[in-house]
């Protein structure tokens, strides 16, 4: 009998254990009072317009590329040479 009453009392010990565990973890619901909160979505832009770029009145005829390396410092020297395509005399930087 005595055992019947003990298994008994782990039974109710164990599942007093279960919910006081799961109430523990419980969450919060916090509550504002005040004026509701309107989130618009947002505006629409139109989308911004790519330039042209103007048609290419020159062509790369050549490009000639000189590097030397020295105790860790690197000289590189460019030359390109472009050709004239267009009708009228072009000018770059």
């Amino acid at each position: 009998m005595q055992r019947r009453i003990w298994s008994c009392l782990v039974s109710v010990i164990s599942a007093m254990a279960t919910l006081i565990g799961s109430l523990a973890d419980a969450q919060v619901i916090i509550i504002e009072h005040g004026p509701p909160i309107v989130i618009r979505p947002p505006v629409p832009h139109p989308p911004r317009p790519r330039p042209e770029l103007p048609p290419s009145v020159f062509k790369v005829r050549s490009v000639e590329m000189n590097a030397t390396v020295k105790d860790q410092i690197a000289t590189v020297q460019l030359a390109q040479v472009f050709l004239n395509v267009g009708s009228q005399p072009a000018e770059a930087q």
